[in-house]
C-alpha cells in the first residue's frame, strides 16, 4: 500500500514541480545578470564592502554570470568568492581595467571559452572608449562563444549596460547588438544579458526584439515554460522595490528551452538590499538535436 501511494504521488506531482526538478539537473545551465552597483563611497550603509559577501554568495551558485557596472576591485573581491569561475571582461574607458566593465563569469568544469571579445557601443565599435551617440558615458558589449564540455554545445552569451541618459544611444546600441550576434552567432543559441534602461515598451526593446530579421531574440520572461516569478521590477535603488520598473532583462535565440525566469532580492546579512537593482536569473537547456 506504501509503494502505491509513492507511486500516485510521483503521477500527481504538478508540472511545476517536475519543471523545477528538471532545472536543477546537470542537464540545464543557471544564468544570471545583474547590475551590481558600482563601488560608489558615497552610498553609505550600501557602501561596496558592506555588499560583497551577499552578492558573492548569490553569484556562487550559478554556471553564467553577467554584470554590470563592475570595477576590477569589485572583480577582484568577486574572484576570491568565486573560486569555481573564470571570467572575461574589459574596462569600458580604456580596454584593459579602467571604468566599469561587463565582465561574464562561468563556471569552468562545465563550460570552456572558444572565442570572446568586447565591443563598444558606438559608431565605431571597435575604438576603445568612445561614446556613442548621445551617451553620457562609453559602453560596452561583452561576448563569449562557450562549449559545454559534457556534450559539446556551443553558446552565445552576451552582456551589456545601456547607457542611462542618451535615449539615441540606447536605441541605437540595441540595433548595433542584434547587428552584431546576427554576424556572430552562425548556427549557435544567444542568450543576452543586460541592464538596458529600459521598459518593455520602449524603442530600444524594440529595436531588440521586434521581426525576425537579422536575429529573432526574444525576452526569456515571454519564453519561460513555467510563469515568471519575482517581483515586476529589477529596481530598488537601496530604498524599495518600484513597482513596474523592469529595466534589466534577458533576452534569447535559438535551439535552447528557458524553463524558468526569475527575479530575485538577494540581501546582505543585516536585511538590506545586495544591490540597487535585482538580479535576473533563467535556467535553460540545449534542445535535442534533430534525429
Amino acid at each position: 500500500m506504501r509503494l502505491f501511494l509513492t507511486v500516485v504521488a510521483t503521477v500527481m506531482l504538478p508540472v511545476s514541480c517536475l519543471l523545477a526538478n528538471e532545472a536543477s539537473s546537470d542537464k540545464t545551465l543557471s544564468v544570471v545578470s545583474y547590475n551590481i552597483r558600482y563601488a560608489s563611497p558615497r552610498d553609505g550603509e550600501d557602501v561596496w564592502p558592506n555588499r560583497k559577501d551577499a552578492v558573492g554568495k548569490f553569484l556562487s551558485d550559478h554556471d553564467v554570470i553577467g554584470l554590470q557596472e563592475a570595477t576590477y576591485p569589485q572583480i577582484k573581491n568577486l574572484v576570491k568568492r568565486l573560486p569555481d569561475h573564470d571570467w572575461y571582461g574589459l574596462g569600458r574607458d580604456d580596454g584593459k581595467e579602467g571604468g566599469e566593465a561587463a565582465p561574464i563569469f562561468y563556471r569552468r568544469d562545465r563550460l570552456t571559452v572558444e572565442s570572446k571579445g568586447t565591443i563598444w557601443l558606438c559608431e565605431t565599435p571597435d575604438e576603445v572608449g568612445k561614446k556613442g551617440w548621445d551617451a553620457a558615458l562609453p559602453r560596452t558589449m561583452t561576448w563569449l562563444l562557450l562549449n559545454e564540455t559534457a556534450t559539446g554545445r556551443k553558446l552565445i552569451v552576451a552582456n551589456t549596460h545601456f547607457d542611462h541618459r542618451g535615449s539615441k544611444a540606447r536605441h541605437e546600441s540595441g540595433k548595433l547588438i542584434r547587428k552584431f550576434l546576427a554576424n556572430q552567432h552562425g548556427q549557435y543559441p544567444v542568450v543576452l544579458l543586460g541592464d538596458f534602461n529600459c521598459l518593455a515598451d520602449s524603442a530600444p526593446y524594440q529595436a531588440i526584439t521586434s521581426g525576425n530579421q537579422p536575429l529573432a531574440l526574444k525576452d526569456a520572461r515571454t519564453q519561460s515554460k513555467m510563469p515568471a516569478s519575482g517581483p515586476e521590477s529589477t529596481w530598488s535603488g537601496f530604498k524599495a522595490i518600484a513597482a513596474g520598473r523592469i529595466i534589466d532583462h534577458v533576452f534569447v535565440h535559438g535551439d535552447i528551452d528557458v524553463l524558468n525566469h526569475e527575479v530575485l532580492d538577494p540581501k546582505t546579512e543585516s536585511g538590506r538590499f545586495a544591490s540597487d537593482h535585482l538580479p535576473v536569473r533563467i535556467r535553460i537547456q540545449f534542445q535535442s538535436p534533430s534525429p
